[in-house]
């Protein structure tokens, strides 16, 4: 937005452009975008696609392919911008995106008050629940790993920042390892004690785009406050500072709650 609006002021005097082509040029306007500032802004002739109107359409024209695909989405914007009026564009387009919004809902949509009923051919079709296609989703893997939470006599825990490689790059986080046993013997070699007792705490779940962590944490107190490369002790009230992924607040979040 802001990198638009600089732009905006630079090289169109402070106003919006009045063409889809200059709009779509801008950061963050894309084509649905530019129909509505167009046509709801300057009341000139330009289509919407937005998730509401694709909705619709898909429902009322009984289109089954799948809307991400790109062939597809072609073909709704053909019918969107054949479907405009000659007037009253602003109209028309924010009633069409107000039936995706409240009538032809994604969920139990309320298809005896919708003014298209009469010709929607899903409707007719008893298939308003199976269109639009709803793509299949696949069990994200399970990945499982157990971190080590040491803590000092002055409630300090010891924070290690990740090393280069992998989506938590140059983040603080705790020490880890693959299972219980790899855990006990990290802490062994680290604190040089073979009888640290390790203290199971509530397990922390997170989703990620592609993989589901299951986190199994283990506390365990440390009598010393040496430091190790690229470790550091920190207190649970001075965490704001640091840099962590979302699953490690989480389980701060845990322990300073206890």
């Amino acid at each position: 937005i802001y990198k638009a609006a600089k732009i905006i002021k630079s090289c169109h005097r402070g106003k919006l452009p009045r063409s889809l082509d200059k709009l779509t040029q801008l950061p963050g306007i894309g084509k649905s975008t530019a129909g509505a500032i167009i046509s709801l802004g300057y009341k000139q002739k330009a289509a919407i696609l937005d998730g509401n109107v694709k909705r619709v359409l898909s429902r009322y024209f009984k289109i089954q392919e799948n809307l991400s695909l790109a062939h597809t989405n072609r073909k709704l914007w053909q019918i969107s911008e054949k479907l405009l009026p000659k007037k009253n564009i602003d109209i028309y387009n924010q009633a069409i995106m107000d039936i995706g919004a409240l009538i032809c809902t994604k969920a139990s949509p309320s298809c005896k008050a919708c003014p298209l009923n009469e010709n929607c051919l899903a409707f007719k079709a008893n298939l308003i629940n199976k269109i639009p296609y709803k793509k299949k989703t696949t069990k994200k893997p399970l990945k499982t790993v157990h971190w080590l939470v040491p803590q000092n006599s002055d409630g300090e825990v010891l924070l290690e920042k990740r090393k280069k490689g992998g989506i938590w790059e140059g983040l603080w986080s705790f020490i880890e390892s693959k299972d219980k046993n790899m855990l006990e013997k990290e802490c062994q070699l680290r604190f040089k004690d073979n009888y640290i007792k390790l203290k199971k705490l509530k397990k922390i779940k997170h989703s990620f785009s592609h993989y589901r962590l299951e986190a199994i944490p283990y506390s365990t107190e440390i009598n010393m406050g040496n430091k190790y490369k690229n470790t550091k002790w920190v207190s649970l009230r001075n965490m704001d500072s640091f840099g962590m992924p979302a699953p490690i607040k989480k389980l701060i979040q845990e322990i300073s709650s206890t």
